[in-house]
Formats: structure tokens, C-alpha cells, sequence
């Protein structure tokens, strides 16, 4: 009976080992997971910063494509009264 008593005692021993490392390992599982999780959530939170400043740059850049036609066309305005004034300046001196 005591030989039982012994073998069952020390079957509980290894099995509580077992656990206690299944535990263990767990526990370290679950700081790992939760050290990702942080990771995570800041690389969400600076993916929301980026698309952020990512559609603040897009709606600058159409507001710049809007105005560059307009500018463009008074600057090729521009270009051309001096010419016009090059030329009338020429032939009026060339006189």
C-alpha cells in the first residue's frame, strides 16, 4: 500500500511539473503576444498618421493641378505682350 501510496505520489509530482511548465511557457506566450500586440497597435497607429498626412499632401497636390493650367496660361499670356512689345520695339527702332 505505501509502494502505491509512493508510485501515485510521485505520477501527481511529474504531472504537476508538466503543468507548471505548460503554465510557464504560457505565461511567456502571453507576454510575447502581448508585446506584438503593442507593436500592432502602433504601427496601426502610425499607418493612420501617414494616410492622414498622405490625403493632406493629395488634396494640396489637386489644388496645385488646378492652379498650374491658370498660370501657365498667363504666363504664356505674358510672354506674348512681350514679344509683342519686342517686336514693336524692334521694328520701330530698326526705322
Amino acid at each position: 500500500m505505501a509502494m502505491c501510496t509512493f508510485l501515485l505520489n510521485r505520477k501527481v509530482i511529474k504531472d504537476l511539473t508538466e503543468c507548471t511548465n505548460v503554465i510557464d511557457e504560457l505565461q511567456k506566450k502571453s507576454i510575447e503576444n502581448d508585446k506584438l500586440q503593442w507593436e500592432l497597435d502602433a504601427c496601426r497607429n502610425e499607418n493612420s498618421e501617414l494616410l492622414s498626412k498622405l490625403a493632406e499632401v493629395e488634396a494640396r497636390a489637386e489644388s496645385y493641378r488646378e492652379k498650374i493650367p491658370k498660370e501657365l496660361l498667363e504666363l504664356e499670356d505674358a510672354i506674348k505682350e512681350m514679344l509683342e512689345l519686342n517686336s514693336s520695339q524692334d521694328t520701330s527702332s530698326g526705322s
